[in-house]
């Protein structure tokens, strides 16, 4: 029975191309210490650069995988190049019967956004990795389903806007933040 037990652990310890518990993730060059300004806004939405900062910098503090400093030797940037909102649906007056005549109204609205973030040593402005992200989200636009409303509320699809402007932020983060320590 021995021989068996020992033979198993033998082979078992042997085994190719699988490690038992957690396996630590880090940054490329193994950075504990790292740098992330505010990102590039190259869009017309005032203040979306905000919510993908401190998204990032939120990944980070939940993983403890780094620390953030303005003294860092290296730094993370980012850009968001493109904020993409189109009219999904459309009604009418045949899917609203109580607006008037001639009325069409955007019933959702599909956003996408697209950033570029880059990690750069600070010594000699290399850039140790880059990705690009892309994601999009549909929502809906105000409902006007009340007889003799024919208008909505603007500041209503304004906070739309930065509501999943914020909600995109958290997915992309995410996902950057696992692409960065994936690996290395």
């Amino acid at each position: 029975m021995r021989i068996l037990v020992s033979i198993f652990i033998s082979l078992f310890s042997m085994s190719c191309a699988y490690e038992l518990g957690y396996k630590s993730k880090n940054l490329p060059g193994e950075h504990t210490v790292i740098n992330i300004p505010m990102f590039t806004n190259e869009t017309k939405i005032v203040g979306a650069e905000t919510y993908f900062t401190n998204e990032l910098k939120r990944q980070f503090y939940r993983s403890k995988i780094a620390n953030i400093s303005d003294n860092a030797p290296v730094k993370i940037i980012g850009k968001i190049r493109r904020i993409y909102i189109d009219q999904d649906a459309r009604g009418s007056k045949e899917d609203f019967p109580n607006l008037p005549a001639n009325t069409v109204i955007t019933t959702s609205y599909n956003m996408t956004i697209d950033v570029k973030i880059e990690m750069i040593r600070k010594s000699d402005e290399k850039t140790i990795w880059q990705s690009e992200f892309s994601d999009f989200l549909l929502y809906s636009g105000a409902q006007l389903k009340l007889e003799g409303v024919n208008s909505s509320n603007t500041i209503y699809n304004q906070s739309a806007v930065k509501n999943n402007i914020q909600k995109l932020a958290n997915i992309m983060m995410s996902e950057a933040h696992n692409r960065l320590t994936e690996n290395f």
